[in-house]
């Protein structure tokens, strides 16, 4: 699977187009390998940033472990939601979470949300 098209299918899923990105960095690139060039930590427009997502990878369990499975760590913006790679236990997926605060959409069991989405002011989020 191509992470940019599950992406735009993710948004237009969710009646979305998607704004602005900002990458991480891939997991080629982490724990001692070669720099990474893309802009990361960057907001750039969906148009900037596609190209750094356009890529394969393997969604459901295991998929960290395979060479498909390295792959970007986003943020994507859309109005409304914030779509992420979420991986749990070597299963990849595209999530998202809203933009803001939402009435009727609760957490479930089995949602991950990164550290750095978290809201300031929780407890999970000061420093301890």
């Amino acid at each position: 699977m191509n992470i940019a098209k599950e992406l735009e299918a993710a948004a237009a899923k969710a009646g979305q187009t998607i704004a602005r990105v900002v990458l991480g960095t891939h997991t080629k690139h982490r724990f001692g390998g070669p720099p990474d060039p893309a802009p990361v930590g960057k907001p750039l427009s969906w148009e900037r940033g596609r190209p750094w997502l356009d890529q394969e990878f393997e969604p459901g369990h295991a998929a960290a472990g395979s060479e498909a499975g390295h792959c970007r760590p986003f943020f994507a913006y859309t109005e409304q939601r914030v779509f992420y790679l979420d991986e749990h236990d070597g299963e990849a997926r595209i999530r998202s979470i809203p933009r803001r605060p939402t009435a009727g959409e609760e957490p479930t069991f089995g949602f991950s949300m990164p550290v750095a989405m978290q809201d300031h002011h929780s407890p999970a989020a000061k420093p301890a």
